[in-house]
């Protein structure tokens, strides 16, 4: 048995016990998935706060709970549901930016507002950005203003333009030496060991990039039912097409042979892969049909929208269309030798009756590794009112663990 420790902001815990060994044998059916549901409980964590970033305090000693930080004094409030949210992959730190070039850093462990805020005209429309994984402090940005480079380790905040080229996505390499970005002009990449830039491929309508862990290969999604995908010290490439629409979200596993994605109006994850040739390359390794519980008040499953796997490659969160009554699906995964198993294993609710999933991802848990912690599932919802609750739900590896705790 697995069990979720769900934590609201009043600091009322309830425990969600999943008899996974009831679904080994399923492997993503629909069987396995209705199971899923029955089985798995859910709660409701509430915060009324107009305008408010209300994020989850990941204190060592203290379980996830909800943080009010009030609206930032300023003339014109920014609104949060056009933010984007970036999560440090190595350490708890949080960059939220506004669509007026504001960027604000949040320590995750502290309650207190953003210890730094990076403004500068060149920020104007940012449309993406993306922590240097092998540094705490340094962040690209991308917008109208070409591709930026923040130091925040020093005490004057240093900013370096790379190119002034607008650029809409942008990614750093795992291992920190390199950063990709597409412009009007294609895909370019910028070398921070000599400080050149190069361009890639003159490819237009650049969606998503998404490197692999060891920074051996580049996955771009396009607008378009096509994706490449870039070995990274040759720069050639492989050409994947989709059918009629669009991939909208991948990620790669840990070991870099596989690559995950999902398409448009599609409730399936294909994994395209680079382990083995004597297996086919592409494979569908999870499906979601919409099912029903048994008085027909829970819905979940159908078009996937977005999904994040954490770095262990043993949980995933998946978001549907029409957000399945405000809910995201929590899932276990299982990669053993060519063959990788996910199975529905919970379901988060949100922080509000009318909160919507607007961004999953996974957080930096190294100071709940004495807890035997798995992972820290991270879901940011958005309401009605404008608010944006960062809502943490940590995942722990076994009963005995959680029963401790």
């Amino acid at each position: 048995k697995m069990e979720y420790l769900f934590q609201n902001h009043n600091g009322n815990k309830t425990i969600a016990e999943v008899d996974t060994t009831l679904l080994d044998d399923h492997q993503s059916s629909s069987a396995s998935w209705a199971l899923a549901l029955e089985s798995t409980t859910h709660t409701t964590s509430t915060s009324r706060h107009a305008r408010n970033l209300t994020v989850g305090n990941l204190l060592p000693e203290a379980a996830s709970s909800w943080l009010s930080w009030p609206s930032w004094q300023s003339e014109q409030v920014e609104p949060l549901h056009t933010a984007i949210l970036r999560h440090h992959p190595n350490a708890p730190r949080l960059a939220v930016c506004y669509e007026s070039g504001r960027v604000d850093i949040h320590n995750l462990t502290k309650d207190q507002l953003p210890v730094v805020t990076l403004n500068d005209p060149l920020h104007a429309a940012i449309t993406d950005a993306a922590w240097c994984p092998c540094h705490n402090n340094k962040l690209a940005v991308v917008g109208q203003g070409g591709l930026l480079l923040w130091d925040s380790s020093t005490a004057g905040d240093t900013l370096e333009q790379v190119d002034t080229d607008p650029a809409t996505s942008v990614s750093f390499a795992p291992n920190g030496l390199g950063v990709v970005y597409a412009t009007k002009y294609g895909l370019k990449h910028y070398d921070l060991l000599t400080n050149t830039t190069t361009l890639i491929k003159a490819l237009r309508d650049i969606a998503q990039l998404v490197w692999a862990p060891d920074s051996q290969r580049l996955a771009v999604l396009l607008q378009k039912p096509l994706f490449y995908v870039f070995d990274t010290e040759t720069w050639t490439s492989s050409k994947w097409k989709t059918n009629t629409l669009q991939a909208t979200c991948c990620c790669w596993t840990q070991d870099s042979h596989r690559l995950l994605f999902s398409v448009l109006q599609d409730n399936r994850i294909h994994c395209l892969q680079f382990q083995s040739p004597q297996d086919p390359p592409l494979s569908i390794v999870a499906d979601f049909p919409i099912i029903y519980n048994q008085d027909e008040t829970l819905t979940m499953g159908g078009s996937i929208v977005q999904f994040s796997l954490d770095s262990s490659n043993q949980r995933m969160l998946v978001t549907f269309e029409d957000a399945n009554n405000g809910m995201v699906l929590l899932c276990r995964c299982s990669l053993q030798g060519r063959h990788l198993t996910i199975v529905p294993s919970g379901i988060i609710q949100g922080s509000a009756p009318d909160a919507l999933p607007v961004d999953i991802s996974f957080l930096y848990a190294q100071g709940y590794q004495r807890q035997a912690l798995a992972t820290i599932a991270t879901v940011a919802w958005h309401t009605s009112s404008d608010e944006v609750h960062l809502q943490t739900v940590p995942c722990y590896f076994n009963t005995a663990a959680a029963k401790q705790y």
